[in-house]
C-alpha cells in the first residue's frame, strides 16, 4: 500500500509540474492547483499506519468540498469568458459598422464629386463649342472673308480636309 500511495503521489506531482509548464511558470508551488488538498491527503496516508472510518470520513468530506469549490470557480470562469467574448463580439461587429458607415459616407462623396466634375466638363466642353461656333459665324459672315471662304470651299470640293481652325 505504500508503495502504491508513493507512485501515485509521484505520478500527482508529475502532473503538476506538467501544468506549471503549460502555464509558463517556473514555480511548481507558486498557483494553488487542484489537487493540492488531495495530495496532501495521501502524503499524510502514507506516513500514517492505520486510519479509523471517522478520519476516511473527514478527509473525503473535505475533499469533496474542495472538488465542489472547484467546480463553482470553473463555472464562474466560464460565465466571464463567456461574457467577455460577447463583449469582443458587440465591440467587433460595432466597429466593423463603424467602418462601413465611414467607407459608404467617404463612397458617396466621391460619388458626387465624380458627377460634379462630370457636369463641370459637360459645361466648358458646352461652352468651348458655343465659342467655336461664334467663330466659324463670324468668319462666315464676315464680308471681308468671301475670298478666304470661297478658297476654303473649293480646298473641301477637291477633298482637302482642314485639320485646325487655324488653319481654315
Amino acid at each position: 500500500m505504500d508503495q502504491n500511495n508513493g507512485e501515485l503521489i509521484q505520478e500527482i506531482q508529475e502532473t503538476e509540474n506538467a501544468l506549471h509548464r503549460l502555464e509558463g511558470e517556473k514555480d511548481p508551488k507558486a498557483a494553488l492547483v487542484p489537487g493540492r488538498k488531495i495530495e496532501a491527503l495521501i502524503r499524510q496516508l502514507a506516513e500514517q499506519e492505520a486510519y479509523g472510518r471517522a478520519e476516511i470520513s473527514n478527509w473525503r468530506n473535505e475533499v469533496w468540498k474542495s472538488l465542489e469549490q472547484i467546480n463553482e470557480e470553473i463555472e464562474h470562469q466560464e460565465r466571464g469568458y463567456l461574457i467577455a467574448y460577447q463583449q469582443l463580439e458587440r465591440y467587433s461587429a460595432n466597429r466593423v459598422r463603424h467602418i462601413q458607415n465611414a467607407a459608404a459616407m467617404q463612397l458617396e462623396a466621391l460619388e458626387s464629386a465624380l458627377i460634379e466634375t462630370k457636369l463641370k466638363l459637360k459645361r466648358e466642353i458646352d461652352q468651348a463649342n458655343m465659342q467655336l461656333e461664334d467663330h466659324l459665324a463670324r468668319d462666315l459672315n464676315s464680308v471681308a472673308e468671301q475670298p478666304r471662304i470661297d478658297a476654303l470651299v473649293k480646298k473641301f470640293e477637291n477633298g482637302v480636309s482642314i485639320e485646325n481652325v487655324r488653319e481654315a
